[in-house]
């Protein structure tokens, strides 16, 4: 079993609960934690993956507003002696151009996966789970197997609710508890996408359909982890055999992130 490790949560976790603490005690504290998840996941080799600077992230190339929630806030004390120790005694590796979210996809997909063998990512982070596989919520000590179709279920739930966190807005008036009800028992993705798209015009009236079309492209591509090395960015799913919602076009295909 290949661990697949967020090394962002890692970092940020440690560093903001070693705040009063010694450096030692933070890389110390850093080794426990991922020693734990690897113990926990009977993982026999791993992976770490650190998040590539918002400047050279491909998002902010789509919307100039992704994470400006973040600028100006204050890092944990030892958030870069973290870092540099993940690189140098774990050999974590930076996501050029992306997110560690991006990275653990693809690594994700590149096994094939089942229960027992194959990957496991670890992370707390919800919105990983739009990737098929096995995943571990080190935190809550939660071991889960997402399919093929969970993850896209995931995926169009998160269009809905959209990540505040990461200064993404979803469907106004539309939460955790809304969103899963609205997709509950749809199979397909197209069905799950008109969905979005149905719900998106009645919250949002007073927009055109051009804008109302953009908004959902944007939230998309920022919201959707890459699954495969060079993937394009998120497109309304045109090619399935009964096209979504017949005065719905998508916009022409953006220019790929440098």
């Amino acid at each position: 079993m290949l661990g697949l490790i967020d090394a962002d949560i890692v970092a940020h976790r440690v560093g903001f609960t070693t705040e009063n603490d010694e450096e030692w005690i933070a890389k110390v504290r850093c080794d426990e934690m991922i020693e734990g998840m690897l113990h926990e996941t009977g993982a026999t080799e791993f992976q770490l993956w650190l998040s590539d600077s918002l400047e050279n992230n491909f998002r902010l190339q789509i919307c100039p507003e992704y994470k400006a929630n973040r600028l100006g806030k204050p890092k944990p004390k030892w958030h870069e002696i973290i870092k540099e120790h993940l690189i140098i005694v774990w050999g974590a590796r930076i996501a050029y151009n992306q997110e560690a979210d991006d990275a653990l996809g693809i690594g994700q997909d590149k096994v094939n996966i089942d229960n027992d063998t194959g990957t496991v990512i670890c992370s707390i982070d919800k919105d990983l789970l739009q990737i098929p596989g096995n995943h571990y919520n080190f935190v809550k000590e939660e071991y889960v197997y997402i399919t093929p179709g969970e993850g896209l279920t995931n995926f169009y739930r998160q269009l809905l609710i959209g990540d505040p966190g990461d200064n993404i807005p979803g469907c106004p008036g539309i939460g955790v508890v809304k969103a899963g009800q609205a997709l509950n028992e749809l199979g397909s993705e197209r069905e799950l996408f008109n969905r979005v798209v149905e719900l998106y015009r009645k919250a949002l009236p007073e927009l055109k359909r051009e804008d109302l079309n953009i908004r959902i492209l944007q939230t998309g591509q920022l919201l959707k982890i890459r699954q495969k090395e060079d993937e394009k960015l998120w497109q309304f799913p045109t090619s399935l055999k009964s096209t979504p919602t017949e005065d719905f076009k998508p916009l022409s295909t953006p220019q790929k992130p440098v």
